[in-house]
């Protein structure tokens, strides 16, 4: 495996190719044996070549430099500026306004957006809060290596996903059920509206979690959606990532993010959040690693 630029060809190793949906897009990283001068270039293995703009190095234990890249898809759509857009529309509709190629299994609804020009993070960040899929919660973006946006919701994933029984061994396991002490489940919602009425709202995500109040001061008349949907979609966002596992899969197994998967058949299921696939020069086939998320165990 080389790494090519500035008309060098620098040998590297331990290619890995890395998938997280709790970041908004893929990482290529490598090992190369000293800096690499040079802020893009192309990767280049036996079986493709990746243009790629490098993000990080650093310098490991044994002098070797560890290299983070994006591909220069990515690069390109994360350096621009959005158009922006504010009314009602589709998530389909949305990036299609917007230039950006979209792909998702979940339909999403009619939703109202304002969305200033703004970097495609700031974008992101914005639509885990408003997006809304159909009877779903947990909204999600990642963009792919090739540029292409994908869309994800958990609760859809969960509930309406067709599970592939999946075979490897756990390397850890996290539960954690503390984040609901500050993210609550039921509220009471208390919206100023345009003709400056008054109006209270018992607002139920899961029943059991804590119950909080929230006040709106809606004259336009359509904040009050928005704002339920940023506490179904935060409170999704967490729920779904109360049970974590990390997995070594078995060879054969190509994993993809959004996934459902039933880990050795014993019928409980997990989303796909992050694929590691690590190349080397001795193994033949690659190692491949998933990160499994699940709403918290609670039962004994």
């Amino acid at each position: 495996m080389w790494f090519l630029a500035k008309d060098r060809k620098i040998p590297i190793s331990d290619l890995v190719f890395s998938d997280n949906l709790a970041s908004y897009h893929s990482v290529l990283s490598f090992t190369s044996p000293a800096v690499i001068y040079a802020d893009s270039g192309v990767i280049k293995t036996d079986f493709a070549e990746y243009e790629v703009a490098i993000e990080s190095q650093t310098q490991l234990q044994n002098d070797v430099m560890k290299v983070d890249c994006i591909t220069r898809a990515v690069d390109d759509a994360f350096n621009s500026t959005t158009a922006g857009y504010t009314g009602r529309c589709t998530l389909d509709s949305l990036f299609a306004k917007l230039g950006y190629g979209y792909y998702s299994d979940c339909k999403s609804n009619n939703t109202y957006f304002s969305i200033p020009q703004c970097k495609v993070v700031s974008l992101f960040d914005n639509l885990t809060k408003f997006a809304s899929f159909a009877n779903g919660g947990g909204a999600h973006f990642y963009m792919s290596m090739d540029g292409v946006v994908h869309g994800y919701d958990y609760k859809l994933i969960k509930d309406k996903g067709n599970a592939t029984i999946w075979y490897g061994s756990i390397l850890s396991r996290s539960i954690k059920t503390d984040w609901h002490s500050f993210t609550p489940s039921e509220y009471d919602i208390y919206t100023y509206n345009p003709d400056n009425s008054l109006k209270r709202e018992s607002f139920v995500i899961v029943e059991g979690f804590g119950r909080s109040v929230v006040n709106l001061c809606d004259t336009t008349g359509v904040w009050r959606e928005c704002a339920k949907q940023e506490l179904t979609n935060s409170f999704y966002n967490k729920w779904y990532n109360g049970y974590t596992l990390t997995v070594s899969v078995a060879a054969g197994t190509i994993p993809t993010l959004g996934q459902l998967v039933d880990l050795n058949g014993d019928g409980r299921t997990f989303i796909v959040k992050a694929v590691s696939i690590a190349y080397n020069e001795i193994q033949e086939v690659p190692s491949i690693t998933a990160v499994l998320i699940s709403n918290p165990i609670f039962e004994a």
